[in-house]
């Protein structure tokens, strides 16, 4: 019996081990080959998320603040509508996406057709039902004529100026101005005199409402146009007082617009005081009292400029336009004038006609690719489908 127990424990030992020699000599998977990554050969802008700028201490007295933003009728009377239509153009469901296209250089690229690019809304192509190169513009000069860039107003003005004068002659002009009000100095035109005498005309003001004038211009007046549209908004980006309007709806209304927009940023935190004598001053200012006078005096914080960047670079990125930040030199005048009529009349215009099967309740990514490497595409980054 004993014999008998041994000599199974010996054939499962042979046995184990022929198993295990078994697998010892069953080959081993070499690793997969490398897969080569596939060659880039085109060119894609960057869809549009919006950030929000999180102060570091203190979100309640914040102006890009949604929450934060409520009228105070106790405070401010409502503001004039310079827009009394609420209109909107019948566009036939058509989409047209403002595109910038620079080579590494800087310069801008020309001479593409339509079959060279390509438009994405989430990962479906669109059709491309035009496109325009070398178009006439419709273009805002939106100018801040704000407490904080009081000592920066002649320099605003001199890039306005010069600007109107690299455009082409029947590139039309629209000069508003804002502080606290929205102000329309002319419609859009091609009388140069009468747009030089607007820009000439534009004068200080209380207040900051950067939303409020934006939101606006979006709402009630580029609503109204079918063709291409373009902003230069010359400013430090800063609101103080915008009660119809905040950061993030303000946003919204230009996302939903087909309008680029090219920031002149003003960085004016620096900027020395310049008291004014005045009666009533608007919330966000400082107070002084000089031998029982009321005196204005703008002094803007580093978080109100951050803020003001912020805003700055979203609506640029929104939107396919590029941004310039002024520096005082005797060349820098006309060096901005010279980029922006540059970018402005190099634009592309792709009109397209979003496709039924793109439903969303909200923001849908815009994709622009151009079938060409080593570009930077800057165009419209997003879409709204429905209210």
């Amino acid at each position: 019996m004993g014999k008998k127990i041994l000599s199974q424990h010996f054939a499962l030992m042979v046995a184990a081990f022929c198993s295990i020699a078994l697998v010892a000599q069953t080959p081993t998977p070499s690793p997969p080959a490398t897969m080569p990554l596939p060659k880039i050969d085109y060119s894609e802008s960057v869809p549009f998320e919006p950030e929000v700028f999180v102060p570091a201490k203190d979100t309640k007295k914040n102006n890009n603040n949604p929450k934060a933003q409520k009228p105070d009728k106790e405070k401010r009377k409502a503001d004039p509508d310079p827009f009394p239509t609420n209109k909107t153009a019948n566009t036939d469901g058509l989409l047209t996406i403002p595109v910038s296209i620079f080579v590494s250089s800087g310069g801008i690229l020309s001479g593409l057709s339509r079959g060279d690019i390509k438009v994405f809304i989430g990962d479906e192509e669109q059709t491309i039902v035009s496109m325009d190169v070398d178009k006439p513009l419709n273009l805002v000069l939106l100018l801040d004529v704000s407490p904080s860039t009081d000592g920066r107003i002649a320099e605003i003005k001199n890039i306005a100026t010069h600007l109107v004068a690299s455009l082409r002659p029947d590139d039309k002009i629209m000069v508003v101005d804002f502080a606290q009000n929205l102000k329309i100095l002319t419609d859009f035109t091609t009388d140069r005199e009468a747009i030089a005498k607007a820009i000439g005309g534009s004068k200080m003001d209380d207040g900051t409402a950067i939303y409020n004038a934006m939101s606006g211009l979006f709402r009630k007046k580029l609503s109204l146009l079918a063709g291409p549209s373009s902003i230069v908004v010359l400013s430090d980006g800063i609101d103080t007082v915008s009660t119809k309007a905040n950061y993030l709806s303000s946003i919204v209304d230009a996302e939903r617009g087909n309008t680029s927009i090219f920031p002149v940023f003003f960085d004016t935190v620096n900027d020395p005081a310049r008291p004014k004598v005045t009666g009533n001053l608007p919330p966000g200012l400082s107070n002084l009292i000089l031998g029982g006078i009321r005196v204005r005096q703008a002094v803007p914080t580093k978080e109100e400029r951050a803020v003001g960047v912020l805003y700055l670079n979203q609506l640029t990125k929104l939107s396919g336009g590029r941004a310039i930040a002024f520096a005082p030199s005797s060349s820098n005048v006309t060096s901005i004038s010279a980029n922006l009529a540059l970018w402005l009349k190099g634009q592309f215009f792709v009109t397209i006609k979003p496709s039924i099967s793109v439903k969303s309740d909200g923001r849908l990514p815009v994709r622009v690719r151009v079938n060409r490497p080593n570009l930077t595409v800057l165009a419209k980054g997003s879409y709204f489908s429905g209210d």
